[in-house]
């Protein structure tokens, strides 16, 4: 596994629609959020959790998720990606500024369950 360093820049993204890499819960994290995000390359479309819902500034456009072979891991630069590695996982959440999302995808990938929302004024 040889993952590279790709553009900082800010934008929306969301969970890969192609399904989340084993284990993660979708439950568990944001359909989308927005932040300035250090994103990485030359990641594996089972490795990526979140997509860019625009394209890299300045050229070099981010490629959306494909099911399909045409997409090369090359070309993709993602805010996040989860893999199997040895008899466990590496995860990357490239996030820094604090947002609540990425704390979440953070302790997702660690196995740390959300049991309560302390945001959520309905919860006790």
């Amino acid at each position: 596994m040889l993952w590279d360093r790709g553009r900082l820049w800010n934008s929306t993204f969301s969970l890969n629609s192609h399904g989340l890499p084993q284990p993660l819960s979708g439950d568990a994290l944001a359909s989308s959020f927005t932040a300035r995000v250090q994103h990485i390359s030359d990641i594996g479309t089972s490795s990526t959790v979140y997509v860019a819902d625009s394209d890299i500034p300045r050229g070099n456009p981010a490629i959306a998720v494909r099911s399909d072979a045409t997409v090369r891991s090359q070309e993709l630069e993602i805010p996040a990606a989860f893999s199997p590695l040895s008899k466990g996982y590496v995860g990357y959440a490239g996030a820094f500024s604090g947002e609540a999302e990425a704390a979440d995808l953070v302790l997702e990938m660690c196995g740390v369950k959300k049991l309560l929302d302390c945001n959520d004024p309905s919860s006790p």
